[in-house]
């Protein structure tokens, strides 16, 4: 008899992330009035097959004035699409009437999204990091052999094939 099928190999670990989202907000005067939510396109995970978005996390504003930012870091995953979403419950913003403050994104160390007004219920921003590096360029070719020296061209231009010669 065969012996039984050997199981399948196991699926390889997740990649480790590969950027960060850092989040920086400076509620205003009712910082239990805001949140924020980082959502992932389903069709972008493995596994994954629908266009819809998928919540990831979701952060409340701690209650109570403060005149320094809070900020968060999120490890992000290369291949994904992701959404972070900044929420105000009374759709007027981190400032202006109602205090001085603002919220600012960040890729890594690249700033992506900032601002502090918005006069809706949320402001979002898209970050798309299906599109991998591109591959680094081939190296160069190898140098080009160096000229023949001189002698190398003396006994080159000497050899002549040899001919017979009937008399």
């Amino acid at each position: 008899p065969a012996p039984p099928p050997s199981p399948p190999a196991p699926a390889p670990p997740p990649s480790p992330p590969a950027h960060t989202l850092g989040v920086r907000i400076l509620p205003d005067q009712h910082p239990s009035d805001n949140f924020w939510r980082l959502y992932v396109r389903n069709d972008t995970v493995p596994g994954g097959t629908s266009e819809a978005w998928a919540q990831v996390l979701q952060e409340a504003l701690p209650l109570g004035r403060t005149s320094s930012a809070y900020r968060w870091e999120v490890p992000l995953f290369e291949g994904r699409l992701y959404r972070w979403q900044l929420y105000d419950l009374y759709a007027n913003g981190l400032c202006c009437k109602e205090g001085a403050g603002f919220y600012e994104v960040r890729l890594d160390d690249r700033v992506v999204a900032h601002g502090e007004s918005f006069h809706a219920y949320s402001v979002y921003l898209e970050v798309d990091l299906r599109i991998v590096e591109p591959p680094l360029p081939a190296p160069p070719p190898p140098p080009s052999p160096p000229p023949p020296t001189f002698w190398e061209r003396a006994t080159s231009r000497n050899r002549s094939v040899a001919g017979v010669v009937d008399l």
